[in-house]
Formats: C-alpha cells, sequence, structure tokens
C-alpha cells in the first residue's frame, strides 16, 4: 500500500490507533478474563464495519490499530471513523453487568512526511493522545502538521525533562502561610519550577502530566520532598530558641 500510494495521488494508506475509554473500569470491577471477553466482543464489532482490504489488530492493552489500504476520498476517513464510533454505542454485557464504553481515535494519512507504516502508526497515536488529552474521551482526531509540531516538542520536553532532574534544573520556590489572626507564619507551600535553559521559567502545567505519563513523577516528587526537608532543617537551625 505504501509503495503504490507513492506512484498515486489517488489512493492512499490510512492507519486509525483506537484507544478504549473506561476499558480499566471492567477489569478493575469483573477481573480480568471479564476484561479479555469484553477485548473479544469489541474485536467481533469492529470487524463488521471494516472492508474486506482493512486489517484489524490488537496493538496491546486496550488498544486497536486498524489499518486502511487504497482509499480514495479523504472524506471517506471521517466517515469511517464515524461508523467506528456508532459500534460502541450499545453497550457491553459483561458478567451480567451492562457497561457502556468508547473509543477515542486517532487518524493519520499518508503524506510526505511519513511514507513508512512505522511512521503512520506513530503519527496515528499521536492524534489519539491529543484526542483524549484536547477533547476527553470519545473524538476523533485527524494527525496533520500542528499535531506533529506538538508531538516532537512533547518528545524533545520528555527528553529535557529526564536531564532536567539529572543536571539541577528543577528548582523549589516556598511561599508562606500566614495565620492572619496573628500574622504569623504557620508554614510554607513548595512550589515546583523548571527552570528550561531555552524556554525560560516553567510553571508545573508545563510538564507534570508528562512526568506522571513517563514515570519521572516518582523521582521528581522525591526530590521535591527531600529538598524541602533540607530546606526546613536549615530554617531550624537558623531560628532563636525565642522565636514562635
Amino acid at each position: 500500500g505504501i509503495a503504490r500510494a507513492r506512484r498515486s495521488r489517488t489512493a492512499f494508506p490510512v492507519v486509525m490507533f483506537l484507544d478504549l475509554d473506561r476499558f480499566k473500569l471492567v477489569n478493575d470491577s469483573c477481573g480480568h478474563s471479564a476484561g479479555d471477553a469484553e477485548l473479544v466482543e469489541v474485536a467481533d464489532r469492529l470487524t463488521t464495519v471494516l472492508r474486506d482490504s482493512d486489517t484489524l489488530a490488537r496493538f496491546g492493552g486496550d488498544e486497536f490499530v486498524i489499518a486502511c489500504d487504497e482509499v480514495n476520498d479523504r472524506d471517506l476517513v471521517l466517515a469511517f471513523a464515524e461508523r467506528i464510533m456508532a459500534v460502541f454505542s450499545a453497550p457491553f454485557v459483561v458478567a451480567g453487568h451492562s457497561f457502556q464504553l468508547g473509543v477515542s481515535i486517532g487518524v493519520a494519512v499518508l503524506d510526505e512526511e511519513d511514507l513508512s507504516l512505522e511512521g503512520l502508526l506513530s503519527d496515528a497515536d499521536s492524534a489519539m493522545y491529543f484526542a483524549k488529552t484536547g477533547g476527553g474521551q470519545g473524538k476523533i482526531q485527524v494527525f496533520d502538521k500542528a499535531i506533529r509540531a506538538m508531538a516532537r516538542e512533547r518528545t524533545s520536553t520528555e527528553s529535557d525533562l529526564g536531564y532536567a532532574l539529572e543536571h539541577s534544573e528543577l528548582v523549589v520556590y516556598y511561599q508562606a502561610i500566614v495565620e492572619t489572626a496573628t500574622g504569623h507564619v504557620v508554614g510554607v507551600e513548595a512550589l515546583l519550577r523548571w527552570a528550561h535553559p531555552t524556554r525560560g521559567l516553567l510553571m508545573p502545567t508545563a510538564f507534570l502530566d508528562l512526568a506522571e505519563q513517563t514515570g519521572l513523577i516518582v523521582p521528581i516528587g522525591e526530590w521535591v520532598l527531600a529538598q524541602a526537608c533540607e530546606q526546613v532543617q536549615t530554617w531550624n537551625k537558623r531560628r532563636r530558641p525565642d522565636d514562635q
């Protein structure tokens, strides 16, 4: 399909990356065997809307990939994604319980920057990520140049964040908590910031979500706690015996 698309401007391959919404609820409430049964039901429903030339695969966990070969109308891509959404409209019945699942879909169409299946899959995955984070659940997001730029920035931020933790670019500021009745400082709030070498001082909203997704939130949290404890110890050493 990729090779044919290079020779043709009228037919092109499409990859759709699907992530189930609320699937964790099934595993948590009914167990993994029920979750596996539900995945089978999802696959069965998806096959009802596929063409003979389409390929469906489970990518891992609650994620599926659909590869469509030789699509000759880009408007049909969104129509197909809407049909996929529709198969989730009826509730799923598993182990005697009814669950309403949804799906978030990232769509990638072959373009001049991605001429491989791996590239299309990565683009579709990025589109799905922004579908979930940008619009909530049950969204369709088509990959475009804006998402490519955001995906590259996200990759760069992830790499830079690991470096920042190891090379003391993270800093903690302390905001006093004052008792209004007496004017006494009764505590402090530790505020994390990232002194990025090129982007300036970054607020937590610029990187904490990514830290949670990559697992870096654990060492960052430990580092902040250690910094705060060390700072409190320093303040305590400076206090006069009669300080309140």
